[in-house]
Formats: structure tokens, sequence, C-alpha cells
């Protein structure tokens, strides 16, 4: 059932952060790099809006398909994110992570000696997998794939193996353990996924792979054995390479042409990014633990308004919860949910070939602003906020003159809402599993 976005390939550029006294800190920048999609772009091959559907939107606003389980009718376990760290210093380490316009990836060494791996970086999914080596015609689309027989630290489990439900399909290999590096920060014997049969159109523009971040609970659905497996968080603090288990993830939004072989994003792994990336104080949020919900990064919404009208957050009379999922791209409501918040947004439109609501770009400083309020703690987003800017419409296929919007409705079994990395740009985002709560604080 994942719902993100389109993507465009890029590779990465590495540059290392000013020091922080017990944090490890790597900048994340980004160099294009040509792709079908851009080429389709370069070569404006964007009307009519069929044919843009067809080639760029395969699976709407999901760059590799679903990205998080097919949660209808299984039962799984949801989101879950908030929690704050200590104040004790202890070792963190930061990874560098691009962004891909419609999706971040990070890459990761995985073996020794290391083989290359750029993979989506999912709180939506709890565990790291990429194409094995034997996976031939049934990994179409993959640049990269493991050769576990070069890695001398490679152990392929014999009891066990690696099963993965998306809405669209599945995903199938072995279960392995391994070395995987950070960009330098090395686990020892992690457990990965090695696949050998994966759903069509999961891979795309030199992606190849999702690492998880999401709580270890939900590792269950994703073997045959349904055993917990520990996840990279999980080692990274056994091992003692950092003292906490909480990251936290800065996404810089791309606002203007320039920036695309520019601005990347940060993720700390073991305590807070540095004050530079946000401003005010980081507010908090509990997480949700009880039943299914404390299988993903899930939180309670208990206020939705445009401009000075409230609406409902809830499409029964049960907690509207939803989760915090960096894998998804867009801010996702259920239908009726954001059927009632684009009444109240007069210039909006539903664009029924892309399954988007426009607005004129020329208007969207008319625009409400939104009003969010999670367990009490309200965040905001300003028109420019939640809305495509215009030199970026191309990129999605709507007609000159319209910008997409950031939010739609979608049908989300068992929770409200999803925030995905549109509202995430707006928003430095922590992630503490010692004390069960995400935090949040505007970006700068």
């Amino acid at each position: 059932m994942k719902l993100a976005a389109l993507t465009v390939a890029t590779g990465l550029v590495f540059a290392t952060a000013s020091p922080t006294p017990g944090i490890i800190m790597l900048d994340m920048t980004r160099k294009h790099t040509p792709s079908p999609l851009m080429e389709l772009v370069k070569t404006k091959v964007l009307d009519p809006a069929e044919v843009v559907a067809d080639k760029l939107l395969p699976f709407r606003w999901s760059y590799h398909g679903p990205r998080m389980q097919d949660i209808q009718g299984k039962g799984t376990s949801f989101a879950r994110l908030d929690a704050q760290p200590s104040d004790s210093p202890g070792a963190s380490s930061s990874s560098k992570m691009t962004n891909t316009l419609w999706s971040y990836i990070i890459e990761l060494g995985i073996g020794t000696p290391e083989q290359k791996f750029k993979v989506i970086f999912d709180t939506g999914s709890p565990i790291l997998w990429i194409p094995s080596s034997t996976c031939d015609k049934k990994c179409l689309g993959t640049t990269s794939t493991f050769k576990s027989n070069d890695s001398s630290t490679c152990d392929i489990a014999k009891d066990n193996k690696l099963r993965v439900h998306y809405g669209s399909g599945t995903v199938e290999g072995d279960l392995a353990h391994d070395t995987v590096s950070f960009q330098g920060t090395k686990i020892a014997n992690q457990s990965i996924g090695l696949a050998t049969s994966v759903v069509a159109n999961l891979f795309s523009g030199g992606i190849n792979g999702i690492v998880g971040f999401a709580p270890n609970t939900a590792t269950r659905d994703f073997n045959i054995d349904g055993q917990v497996i520990p996840t990279p968080m999980d080692n990274l603090v056994a091992q003692k390479i950092i003292s906490s288990n909480v990251f936290s993830v800065y996404f810089q939004p791309i606002r203007d042409h320039k920036d695309i072989n520019t601005v990347g994003g940060k993720l700390a792994l073991g305590g807070l990014l540095p004050p530079s990336t946000y401003q005010g104080q980081i507010q908090w949020i509990p997480q949700m633990t009880d039943g299914d919900y404390g299988a993903f990064w899930t939180i309670t919404m208990d206020g939705l308004a445009v401009g000075d009208t409230k609406l409902p957050t809830s499409t029964n009379k049960e907690k509207s919860a939803g989760i915090v999922d960096t894998g998804t791209t867009m801010i996702i409501l259920q239908p009726e949910i954001a059927d009632s918040l684009y009444k109240q947004i007069k210039l909006a439109e539903y664009d029924t070939h892309l399954d988007l609501y426009t607005v004129p770009c020329n208007k969207i400083g008319q625009l409400p602003t939104l009003a969010f309020t999670f367990n009490g703690v309200t965040l905001k987003l300003t028109p420019q906020q939640y809305t495509v800017p215009e030199w970026q419409a191309g990129y999605w296929g709507v007609s000159k003159g319209n910008c997409p919007t950031y939010i739609v409705g979608g049908p989300l079994d068992g929770f409200e809402f999803i925030l995905g990395q549109k509202f995430l740009e707006s928003y430095v985002s922590f992630y503490d599993s010692n004390q069960h709560r995400i935090g949040f604080a505007a970006i700068r």
C-alpha cells in the first residue's frame, strides 16, 4: 500500500560536517546523473496527461511501488515515533542522505570488501534488503546486485527466508548476516535480506534496495519464520557504536532548480542533529505503543484546521492514528478527511488523470495555512510548504500554470494519515525508541 512518488536518479557526493563532540556527523549532497525520467522531462514528453500518468506515475505517488507492507487486511502493526534522547553525549554516527527530488536515498557498503548500494531510507519498514546476484530476470531494473561469494564475512541463513508483502506484489529471497557500513561506521553481523525475486518496477534510477528504520517488532512480517530480527539501530546500540537508540532526520527541500545538484539531508544515528538544522525547541509527541501500532512510528492527531476552520480528524469515533514515514513522499489522508480539507481550499481542483489536487501557481499566496495538532502539539504548513513550486510543476505532469499540492486522499486501513517526506521537509524529526516518542522542530 505504499504511496510515495516519482524519482529522479542521482549520484552521491559527500562532505563532512563540522565536528560535534561525541557525534559523528556527515553532510549529504548530491550530484545529478541522467535517468530515463530526466530524459523524459528534458524532451518535454509531458503531454497528454495520460502519457505522463503511464510513464511517470506507474504507482501514482510511489517511487518504488508500495513502500511499506500492504497493511490492508493483514492486521500488521502500524507506526510509532516519539522519544527523547538522553542528554549524555555518547557516541553518535551520522550518515549522508540524498534527496532524489521525490525520494531520499542513502549509500551503504555491504560485505567484506564493501559492495556499494543506494537504498531508500525508510522509517515505514524495519529491514535492510538488497538484490542478490542470483536475482536475474526476477529483479528487472537493478544496477547493483550483492555477490555473497565475494564477501568473506557473509553468512547465509539455512533455516529462514526473506518474504516481504507489498501492495503490488512480493519480495522473496535469502536472509544473511554480513558487515554493513554507513559511510565508515561499520555494523558487524547485521541481518540483511538478499532478494532473489522482486515485484516488477520496484527498482529504477540506480536505487537497489531499502534500509528500514521502523521498530524491530515489524520484522516478524518480513521472514517466513516470523522471527524478530535486529535492525541496524538495534545492532548499533548492542555493539556500543552509539549509546542511545535515537536517530534524527533532516530533509532539506529543493527550493530552486539549481538545488537539484546540491541539496540533500542529514541522518544522525545515536543522537540529535545540531541546532543549526532547526529553529526553536524540539516538541515531543508520545509514540503509540499499544497493539499493532507499535511496529511503526505511530502518533495520534487530535486537530486539523484550514485557516480558522477546524475539521474532523477521524473517520470513526476512535482516536486518529497515523504514521511518520520517510519512504512516502506525500502527506496522505483518509479520503473523507482529504475531501473535507479541500472543500475549504476553494482554489484547489482535482486532476482525475494524475489523482492530484492542483492550484493556480500564481495564487498560492492566497491559500490558507494548515495546522495539524498531534497530542496537543500543533505543526503548521504554509501554502508554499504544501504546494509544488511552479518551476518544479513540469516534473509532475500537470498543465502549465497549475501547481500540485502535496496532500492527497487515499484509503489507509487501520489509520487515518501518513506524514511523508513533503511534511518532513518542513520539520526536522527525532525518533527516540528509548523514551517512545518522536520530536519535531521547524527547519532553518
